[in-house]
């Protein structure tokens, strides 16, 4: 991992690229995340045959990754 990091920090050639791209990866991801946790709910409420329990479940973890 270090190795790696070493690598690309060279081959970089000292443009501002060397931090942000990582953080900007990890917050586009999460907020993919999040979109398809929204997604996939809406289809399991759409879903009649859904067991409640699963939907509270569902639910409060949409309420708590959104927080």
């Amino acid at each position: 991992m270090h190795y790696t990091l070493h690598q690309s920090h060279h081959c970089s050639n000292g443009t501002s690229h060397e931090k942000d791209p990582q953080v900007l990866i990890q917050f586009k991801v999460l907020s993919s995340l999040k979109q398809s946790m929204k997604e996939v709910l809406n289809k399991l409420q759409a879903t009649v045959t859904i067991h409640d329990q699963h939907l509270y479940v569902l639910q409060h973890l949409m309420t708590y990754s959104t927080s």
